[in-house]
C-alpha cells in the first residue's frame, strides 16, 4: 500500500476551495474598487462583464450557485473563500497556513503525519479519524496543537510519545486502534501528561 501524507490530503482540500478561481481571487472578472486605481481598465472591446465584490460574494453564499461549497473539513475554509473574494490581496501561503486552526481529515487514506504539518503555525485541533496512520511523530506536530484525535487508525504502539508533547496539548483520542499491550500503559503517567 502506498503511503499518503497528511499535507498532500490537506493540499487537495485547500485546492478544492478554488481560492484563485472565479468567483474568488484577483482575476480579470473582478471590478476594481475605485475608477482611479491602477488596476482599472476601461476596455469596451472585451465582452467580459466585470463583477462587484458583493455580487461575487453572493455566488459563494447562494445554495443554488455552482460555486457554493460545503467545507466540513475546517470551519475556517468558507471564511477563507469569502476573504478571497472581499480582499484577495491579503492572500499568500503564509496567511493561508496561519489562518487554519482546525482541520478534520477523515477517511482520506492518510498514512503519514509528515513535517509539512508544521507550516500550520496556529493549528489547535487536528482530527484524523478513520485513516491508516500507524505512528504519531510528535516532532511533526505544531507547538500550538491542543487536540489530536486518531480514532480508527492502525496505531499499535505509543513509543513515539516518549518525547515532549506540544506545550498546550489537552486531548489525545486513540479509540479503535491496535493498542493494548502492557508496555503502552507506561505512556499514560502523570509525569508525561
Amino acid at each position: 500500500m502506498a503511503s499518503r501524507t497528511l499535507t498532500s490530503a490537506i493540499d487537495k482540500l485547500i485546492h478544492s476551495l478554488c481560492l484563485e478561481s472565479f468567483p474568488c481571487g484577483r482575476g480579470s472578472w473582478r471590478k476594481p474598487p475605485l475608477r482611479g486605481s491602477e488596476d482599472w481598465h476601461d476596455d469596451e472591446s472585451t465582452c467580459a462583464q466585470l463583477e462587484e465584490s458583493d455580487n461575487l460574494h453572493d455566488l459563494l453564499q447562494s445554495p443554488l450557485s455552482p460555486w457554493h461549497e460545503e467545507a466540513s473539513w475546517s470551519p475556517q475554509a468558507l471564511v477563507l473563500r469569502e476573504l478571497a473574494v472581499k480582499a484577495p490581496e491579503k492572500f499568500n501561503a503564509n496567511f493561508l497556513y496561519s489562518s487554519l486552526t482546525t482541520l478534520r481529515i477523515v477517511d482520506r487514506g492518510v498514512s503519514v503525519i509528515d513535517e509539512g504539518l508544521l507550516m500550520f503555525s496556529c493549528l489547535e485541533e487536528l482530527i484524523l479519524t478513520v485513516n491508516n496512520i500507524t505512528e504519531v511523530p510528535l516532532k511533526n506536530l505544531p507547538k500550538t496543537l491542543k487536540v489530536l484525535e486518531l480514532y480508527g487508525n492502525r496505531i499499535s504502539s505509543l513509543k513515539s510519545l516518549k518525547t515532549d508533547l506540544p506545550p498546550h496539548f489537552l486531548h489525545l483520542g486513540l479509540g479503535n486502534n491496535r493498542l493494548g499491550s502492557p508496555e503502552d500503559l507506561q505512556y499514560f503517567t502523570a509525569n508525561l501528561w
